[in-house]
């Protein structure tokens, strides 16, 4: 019996000392890595491939080492377009049984021959050439600004390349103090829409413009703001210096688009307390010198038609964007202005004027009491003053030298008003429209006196009428709406227009909502939509007169994890370095042109601010034998969107190891150590001592 018990012993310990092998074994066995510093590397703990407790899926996997998961198959990396294995690429790869024949790199459309154009921050052509969509995005061309088209031919490659390079010249200045002449630092200066800021002695330079004439503005704080134009030549350098008129008062520019519901441009005269503009032919109006303030906005459309608003806006000291859509007015609504609407017979306000009794006139308008004492009867004036041009103390009866008329009554009947000149074909305003009659004449649905010199100046082309300034080789138009690949509308898309055989260019913006609007003389058009961050578009559209070409333009987003509304999350690091207790912390961003600023935190504290040109940071403000949590916050170039990091938990170190460098061993009690690259304390064999 005590032989039996001692060979059951026996087996029992040989069975837990088997039992705690396997378990070493378990516990030491690799597993792959595959996080960004330790890709398709094999590790031994999820501490040592993504520096946290635990990590996900993806990145770590617990049951199976390197040799055994996709690290070791071949295929290609479309990094450098080569045949490889995948633990050598850490880039997107296509693996070699996807490829099919010829089973090289050829086939992968990312290492496939297209077109790519490089568009500098100034909106100009950088390099425009036929290689790979990997060599485009390298060799140090800024990743923003290039787009890259697969499957384009050489002959078609160097046709966008033409459609992109433009005739170009510099232009350079000084901004002074109009009364000191002192230099301003660091005042706004826009040339065609492209921004610059006046250096320490008040000098700007922008080069690479496309040739013609152009807009510049400038603001700065304190002052009034400056607008003119400058005419850019070819390879030449233009000179304009600014001066700058100071201001009492922190003064801002507001500017944008009046439409009406559906989008179309209206005339329209938009105010404030001290000053007015009238709207362009494109809807577009800019107040300039507007107080920073609160300030009443008053827009009355030229058009009775429609109704006017106000608006209360926070105005301030710098470049303000605002829309207004103007709804339209009802029939009631229009009763009883004092005007003659469109399908109105007459309209008095009911204070004047008694009740109209011979005639019912629509929407219960009144009608003068002078048309019924003189026995004359209410009439239709076919879409009369259509646009308000015509003022109310015009009366129509007595242009046409009819007796005892008082607005739209008289005693005869009326005579078929004429049609305004056409000056699509004589190239003359209205003014000198030759009448038989009286001084009206009629432009589609709108009259207009030819003596009234503030609106006879206008042209009637082809029966549409533009303003005084805009002639008839003004009678095509580009409308539409630029959006990203989610249909969502992009603002601030350049939009450039050039006439085939000439060096006549064209540019406008879309707005806010995306929306673009531009007039141009008849002819042939190359045409090219760009906006940094995001592909291009180009085609080439014939345009004829009186057409209206709708095109919505999508541009696709070279960073599809970053948007105006969205910021992909930068990936934070940490270092140790042997024998001192500083950390480095480093980061990367998918996005970096998105960023404007890095946040870091230990704990919940703010510790230091970055640019996105910086990457790294050295923590030297922590203490040995401590616990540190750290994070980064990214803030978008665009207000209110950031993203926050992965968080990171870790010892500072032991202060046993200070000034310890590697292999630099000594004793604790009886046992050997060194310090690891976490600067702890480690058995000279490699066991962690616990």
């Amino acid at each position: 019996k005590k032989m039996k018990l001692k060979r059951g012993i026996w087996i029992l310990v040989l069975v837990l000392v088997l039992l705690s092998q396997i378990k070493l074994i378990s516990s030491q066995a690799p597993s792959c890595c595959f996080h960004t510093g330790n890709f398709c590397q094999n590790v031994y703990s999820p501490q040592e491939c993504c520096g946290e407790d635990s990590c996900p899926p993806s990145v770590y996997d617990p049951f199976f080492p390197c040799e055994q998961t996709q690290c070791e198959q071949p295929g290609c990396c479309h990094q450098t377009c080569e045949i490889t294995q995948y633990k050598d690429c850490n880039y997107a790869f296509t693996p070699l049984l996807e490829l099919g024949e010829p089973y090289d790199c050829s086939v992968v459309p990312e290492c496939g021959q297209g077109c790519c154009v490089y568009i500098t921050d100034q909106g100009t052509l950088g390099e425009c050439e036929l290689t790979t969509q990997t060599s485009c995005v390298a060799d140090g061309v800024i990743y923003t600004n290039t787009n890259f088209q697969l499957g384009i031919s050489e002959t078609e490659c160097n046709q966008i390349c033409e459609i992109n390079q433009t005739m170009q010249g510099d232009i350079q200045g000084t901004v002074k103090d109009s009364e000191t002449t002192m230099p301003i630092i660091s005042a706004e200066i826009y040339i065609a829409g492209i921004k610059t800021y006046s250096n320490i002695n008040g000098e700007y330079f922008l080069p690479e413009i496309p040739i013609g004439t152009v807009v510049v503005e400038a603001y700065s704080q304190g002052y009034a703001s400056f607008t003119t134009n400058a005419i850019i030549e070819n390879q030449k350098t233009t000179n304009l210096p600014i001066a700058l008129i100071p201001t009492a008062e922190s003064v801002g520019t507001l500017k944008g688009y009046i439409t009406n519901q559906t989008g179309s441009p209206l005339s329209a005269h938009v105010s404030w307390e001290q000053q007015g503009v009238y709207t362009d032919a494109q809807g577009y109006y800019i107040l300039t010198d507007v107080i920073a303030t609160t300030q009443k906005i008053t827009i009355t459309p030229l058009d009775d038609a429609y109704l006017s608003k106000i608006e209360y806006l926070d105005i301030a000291p710098t470049i303000n964007q605002q829309d207004f859509e103007l709804e339209k007015a009802t029939s009631t609504e229009n009763c009883g202005n004092n005007n003659l609407d469109e399908n109105e017979q007459c309209d008095f306000t009911a204070s004047e004027v008694g009740e109209c009794s011979q005639q019912v006139c629509k929407d219960d308008c009144t009608c003068p009491t002078s048309c019924l004492e003189l026995g004359g009867e209410c009439f239709t004036w076919e879409s009369q003053c259509q646009g308000n041009l015509i003022s109310s103390e015009i009366d129509l009866c007595a242009a046409y030298n009819y007796q005892g008329s008082s607005y739209g009554c008289c005693e005869e009947e009326i005579i078929e008003i004429p049609p305004c000149i056409n000056g699509a074909t004589t190239n003359e305003p209205i003014s000198s429209t030759s009448t038989s009659n009286g001084t009206m004449c009629i432009c589609d649905s709108q009259y207009f006196d030819i003596e009234d010199t503030e609106q006879s100046q206008g042209y009637c082309c082809n029966d549409i009428y533009y303003q005084p300034g805009y002639t008839c080789e003004f009678h095509g138009a580009f409308t539409g709406y630029v959006l990203d690949e989610n249909n969502n509308p992009l603002d601030a898309a350049t939009l450039d227009y050039q006439k085939i055989g000439t060096n006549i260019t064209h540019s406008t913006s879309s707005a806010e909502d995306g929306f673009y609007y531009i007039e141009l003389p008849a002819g042939e058009y190359s045409f090219l939509a760009t906006k940094e961050t995001y592909s291009y578009y180009t085609d080439i559209f014939p345009l004829t007169s009186a057409e209206t070409i709708a095109l919505n333009i999508t541009l696709i987003s070279l960073f599809p994890d970053c948007s105006q509304e969205n910021l992909s999350s930068p990936t934070l690091s940490i270092a140790h370095t042997r024998g001192v207790k500083d950390l480095t912390l480093t980061w990367e961003h998918s996005c970096p042109d998105y960023v404007s600023s890095y946040i870091l935190y230990r704990g919940n504290t703010s510790i230091a601010t970055f640019t996105n040109e910086v990457s790294s940071y050295i923590d030297s403000e922590i203490e040995w034998n401590e616990i540190y949590t750290y994070y980064l916050v990214a803030n978008s170039i665009y207000n209110g969107v950031s993203s926050q990091s992965n968080i990171i938990t870790l010892s500072s170190g032991s202060q046993q190891c200070q000034e310890k460098i590697a292999d630099e061993s000594w004793c604790i009690s009886t046992n050997r150590v060194v310090c690891d690259e976490n600067n702890n304390p480690i058995l000279w064999d490699g066991t962690i001592r616990g």
